[in-house]
């Protein structure tokens, strides 16, 4: 194995041991690092491992690379030092469900960006772990349209900003629209709702061009991509005849058969929500039944039927039973 490789991998993962200091030519290179070498067969089978871990993995640095801001599949967003990531500087705490995405958007390096499964974005000062703003994009959803499924998840998928740092788009994972904000850092309300565009198909992804044009890609092979531009306060659909959207549509049409494949799958995030069980119920059946059972051992054993403060125990524990049902 390549002696660089092996000395990469072996500060990220191996046996355990204490941070150490290799020297690295021709310069002295800090790694978080182990002391024990690992072999090759063991690499492999580690990597293996750090793969399936990754899934459900966000992240994104801040723009001065000081610090890696992570969410695990899970709702915690953490905040650590780049260079010493055992080093965790704050927590972001408030979802109820898994992170999704994360972004620290244009013209504003100490802010971010979250969104989850619980179908909120929220807007923190990362370095320090205090919440700034929270919208929940189902109630943004049931104003517009009162006969929304309720029930429906609102995973957010992508969270994007202008290059000028006025704009934030918001995808949600199965939904054929994308929310726009204005970006307001002078008051309270960081993000305030500015547009909802419908769109005729789910979306896939979006981007905001240099011209802070954007782009959303369809999961539809005759109508693939849209484009937008805001003008006069007011975002607008692009003519479909504009040199430069036709370029995109004709590419992505002659490339369809990458895509095709991916159209109509299944959530990514469906096995990221958290399941609640209620075993209450079923105990308390157990429990019935293992009260029966006892009655029934003592009237045999004094050759008499259940006592009175049997009965009542069977009394009380049916009530329970049937105000749980």
């Amino acid at each position: 194995m390549d002696p660089e490789l092996h000395e990469y991998w072996s500060t990220i993962i191996g046996k355990g041991g204490p941070p150490a200091r290799i020297r690295g030519a021709p310069r002295i290179i800090e790694h978080w690092a182990i002391l024990n070498p690992i072999g090759e067969l063991e690499l492999k089978e580690a990597l293996r491992s750090l793969v399936k871990s990754a899934v459900g993995v966000v992240k994104v640095l801040s723009p001065d690379d000081k610090y890696i801001i992570t969410a695990d599949r899970d709702e915690k967003i953490r905040v650590s030092f780049r260079l010493q990531p055992y080093n965790i500087q704050a927590f972001c705490l408030g979802h109820r469900e898994f992170v999704s995405a994360l972004l620290v958007p244009a013209g504003h390096p100490d802010w971010l960006l979250s969104g989850s499964g619980d179908g909120t974005v929220k807007v923190w000062h990362y370095e320090t772990g205090r919440r700034l703003h929270s919208i929940d994009l189902k109630q943004l959803v049931i104003l517009d349209n009162s006969n929304v499924d309720t029930e429906k998840r609102f995973a957010v998928s992508r969270i994007i900003s202008s290059p000028d740092g006025r704009h934030i788009a918001v995808q949600c994972e199965r939904f054929t629209s994308v929310q726009l904000f204005l970006v307001d850092a002078g008051t309270e309300v960081c993000l305030k709702p500015a547009e909802k565009l419908v769109l005729p198909h789910a979306p896939w992804d979006m981007t905001f061009d240099s011209q802070c044009h954007l782009w959303v890609i369809l999961e539809n092979e005759d109508v693939n991509v849209l484009l937008y531009q805001y003008s006069e306060e007011h975002w607008e659909l692009c003519d479909t005849e504009t040199p430069e959207l036709s370029r995109v549509t004709e590419a992505l049409k002659a490339q369809w058969n990458v895509f095709k494949g991916s159209v109509g799958l299944e959530s990514q995030f469906k096995h990221l929500y958290k399941v609640n069980f209620d075993n209450m119920a079923s105990y308390l059946q157990k429990k019935q039944e293992r009260l029966e059972k006892e009655s029934k051992k003592r009237a045999a054993a004094n050759g008499s039927k259940p006592n009175v403060t049997e009965k009542r125990s069977k009394t009380q524990s049916d009530s329970v039973l049937q105000s749980t049902g």
